[in-house]
């Protein structure tokens, strides 16, 4: 029979190095104070919001730049009322962009579509990332604030 200090002593190890990596990769890095007030603003950013009509080009011009940037995968569609990359399993994340007109508004709706679990973290973040970066043109300050 084993030592049980032993077993209980690598059944410890073991959950802590499973919890280290089941954490979000956004922990893997120190962040500036400028990185920090940028995601406390994109986190504050709906995924699903209004625009008036004037502000609907501009913000669709945004979001395929954002997309064709910081996607994993190349873009598939690219319309006047969805954006989306492509979708095959290969890549950890696929955008999809809706649009929708609405008497004198344009409904915006964001999704960064995760394929693994232990990337949910990162991809509700990038898709406040995107949708603030389409709502006010504040883009992100460092590359790795957005995963790829």
């Amino acid at each position: 029979m084993k030592n049980p200090a032993f077993l209980s002593l690598l059944f410890i190890v073991s959950a802590g190095i499973f919890a280290g990596c089941a954490t979000t990769s956004m922990m893997s890095f120190v962040m500036s104070q400028e990185e920090k007030d940028y995601l406390d603003k994109a986190n504050n950013q709906p995924v699903s919001f209004s625009l008036s009509k004037n502000e609907e080009k501009e913000a669709w011009s945004r979001a395929q730049r954002f997309v064709s940037t910081y996607s994993p995968g190349p873009v598939a569609v690219v319309t006047d009322v969805i954006i989306q990359t492509n979708t095959s399993r290969t890549y950890d994340y696929n955008y999809v962009v809706n649009k929708s007109e609405s008497g004198d508004s344009v409904g915006i709706s964001v999704k960064c579509n995760y394929f693994n679990i232990m990337n949910k973290g990162d991809a509700d973040q990038n898709a406040h990332i995107l949708a603030y970066y389409m709502k006010t043109g504040d883009w992100p300050p460092k590359d790795r604030l957005v995963r790829r």
